[in-house]
């Protein structure tokens, strides 16, 4: 028997809610289907990756200098 799912209600600016249903498309998925593994990859981050993509660290190229790192380490 599967484990017991959770809906949650988000919001989202009105841009983002426009490129929602595209993106969707693109990977063929629904919005509760990409918002799941978004927020699931997302939980897996170290803090510090959790805390610049949130936007928490001013500077951008490092965020993605570690998110970088961070998504190369994984294929090894």
């Amino acid at each position: 028997m599967p484990a017991p799912r959770i809906i949650v209600r988000i919001e989202i600016s009105p841009a983002a809610a426009q490129r929602l249903p595209a993106m969707c498309e693109r990977f063929g998925c629904t919005q509760l289907t990409l918002m799941s593994r978004l927020v699931e990859w997302y939980d897996r981050l170290p803090d510090k990756l959790q805390s610049s993509l949130l936007g928490l660290m001013a500077n951008s190229s490092a965020t993605e200098q570690m998110l970088l790192n961070h998504l190369l380490s994984k294929k090894k």
